[in-house]
């Protein structure tokens, strides 16, 4: 979700890029959610580039920085620029 939302087209009407900006927020899953300012989707590369004061959570953990892609075939990410981690010990579901 986000307030405002830019889509760039080529000549076959299929979406090339989107812009989202101001209080975007992304969920994939049950265990990713990503928040930020603005976010810039790239159809050639299928990723997705937060700025803006993005910030990463999963199942637990946060990873906040200057910018943060995502790679969405992969289910991978890379932060760069003022990166803090903050990483949760998941308890094992098998403990008694």
């Amino acid at each position: 979700t986000c307030d405002e939302l830019e889509g760039y087209y080529n000549e076959n009407n299929q979406i090339t890029k989107m812009i989202a900006k101001k209080n975007v927020t992304i969920v994939k899953g049950t265990s990713i959610r990503a928040t930020c300012q603005k976010t810039i989707y790239e159809q050639s590369s299928e990723s997705l580039t937060l700025t803006e004061n993005p910030e990463l959570l999963q199942d637990g953990s946060v990873l906040s920085a200057d910018s943060i892609v995502i790679h969405l075939q992969t289910n991978k990410s890379e932060a760069t620029g003022n990166v803090r981690v903050k990483l949760v010990k998941q308890e094992s579901k098998d403990k008694k």
